[in-house]
């Protein structure tokens, strides 16, 4: 039934829970992003009408973890618990805005060079700044420049985050 499905579900995600709990620690970021119950059916090879056979619950728990070193130990905890799926690694910058601001004026000081050097090969020069805008993307990237950490059963790799800039900027031209 729908409420034993519930149920066993609910018995599962209190264990895994608890254990990254432990895991993590008393000041654990970790919070419930997804939970669904289904019916499941089972069909005819035929076709035809379908056979409710039972129900599937997903819940899905998401853990924020500042050290690298533990998101192994992490994810074995999980699945020890009874998680089923683990998914989405994503790595971050705990405070991006510094990081962000200098590819801001990287871009921007870009922007200014090159179009100094189309006016200047125009024979004209660059005037006072119209407009401009931004547009900023913080892209985690894997790579394999960390070595695996060693003291977890499931390795993972360091990344790096790629911040990326881009400011259009409208000048004025002049004589």
């Amino acid at each position: 039934t729908a409420q034993d499905a519930a149920s066993q579900n609910a018995t599962i995600t209190s264990t895994v829970l608890a254990l990254l709990q432990k895991v993590l620690g008393a000041g654990a970021n970790i919070y419930t992003t997804n939970y669904s119950l289904s019916p499941v059916y089972s069909y005819p090879p035929s076709g035809g009408q379908g056979t409710l056979i039972g129900f599937s619950v997903s819940n899905t728990v998401e853990a924020v973890i500042s050290a690298l070193s533990s998101v192994g130990a992490v994810i074995d905890a999980g699945t020890q618990a009874g998680a089923s799926r683990v998914q989405g690694l994503t790595f971050g910058l705990k405070d991006p805005e510094p990081v962000r601001l200098q590819a801001l004026r990287q871009a921007a000081t870009v922007a200014r060079t090159h179009a100094d050097a189309m006016t200047g090969g125009a024979g004209l020069h660059t005037g006072n700044v119209i407009a401009i805008t931004e547009g900023v993307a913080t892209t985690p990237v894997i790579t394999n420049t960390t070595p695996a950490v060693a003291s977890v059963t499931t390795p993972i790799q360091a990344g790096t985050v790629t911040i990326t800039a881009t400011v259009t900027i409208d000048f004025a031209i002049v004589p």
